[in-house]
């Protein structure tokens, strides 16, 4: 099957977007496929179309900071070891491009689709170039490591989360360890997002919204990690609906994550409601 074209080489299925054009019958116009693929950690503008097979939740998405835009990147994540999303490559065929470069098994050979796939891009001059970096301007780094693009009118639209990244790690673990944790520092956060809704700067509420939904809460299980991460899901919601009310589409899309997640159908599944 064309959808299983890496498997046997990666452990990698084409997945999401490939799925439905490998079987268009099995979609009707009106599914929602916002949850289709959608993994633990995973902002809104990140769409699957790579995932490993089994146990292993890593994944490949397009990442696109519009809905309305074509996508810039793709990106990388294994949302059990962290919240971190890494810039793979600006098109797909350089990211499956340095995923065949490194067989699943140790000292494997090298696949036979390689150099086929390379013969492809390069008549259609395709870039392939592995040393050609993601050249991204965002308006202000988020924990995921991506950042995030906000448009500003006449200077109007963002003002800064006044926290270092570090300082709000330590401020979410000592949150997340107990359920029943001081949350005065972080409900200071949240007042202070409030006011830049009110006065017109929606981008503070975003940036806070995503660097909590990138937190990977340290403990001695990934079951532990995400149930702690849980109990931020509400401040999420609250955060990432107001902060993008000026991207109506994405703001429809609302992370429930699952606790506790024991098992990786649960991990990969993030329910969405939409508002």
């Amino acid at each position: 099957m064309p959808k299983h074209a890496l498997y046997g080489d990666t452990n990698i299925r084409l997945v999401g977007p490939f799925e439905v054009l490998h079987e268009p019958k099995k979609f009707k116009p009106d599914d929602d496929l916002t949850g289709f693929y959608r993994y633990f950690h995973d902002p809104p503008e990140v769409v699957t179309v790579l995932a490993a097979d089994g146990e292993n939740p890593f994944h490949v998405g397009y990442f696109r900071d519009n809905h309305a835009d074509q996508p810039a990147f793709l990106v990388s994540s294994n949302p059990s070891e962290t919240g971190k999303l890494t810039i793979s490559s600006e098109n797909i065929f350089t990211t499956v491009l340095n995923l065949l470069k490194h067989p699943k098994t140790k000292g494997g050979s090298i696949p036979i689709i390689l150099p086929k796939l390379s013969e492809f891009a390069k008549k259609r001059r395709i870039c392939i170039d592995s040393k050609v970096s993601v050249k991204r301007k965002c308006t202000c780094e988020t924990l995921n490591g991506v950042g995030v693009k906000i448009n500003l009118r006449n200077g109007i639209g963002y003002r800064p989360v006044p926290t270092t990244h570090k300082e709000l790690v330590t401020i979410l673990q000592t949150l997340t360890d107990t359920t029943n944790a001081n949350t005065s520092k972080l409900d200071e956060l949240m007042t202070l997002v409030q006011f830049a809704n009110d006065e017109g700067d929606f981008g503070e509420g975003l940036e806070l919204g995503l660097d909590l939904l990138a937190f990977h809460p340290a403990a001695t299980s990934t079951s532990e990690t995400f149930e702690k991460a849980n109990r931020l899901n509400r401040r999420i919601t609250c955060l990432l609906s107001t902060g993008r009310e000026d991207c109506e589409r994405l703001s429809r899309i609302l992370y429930f994550h699952k606790a506790p997640i024991q098992d990786n159908e649960t991990l990969r599944f993030v329910f969405l409601e939409s508002l």
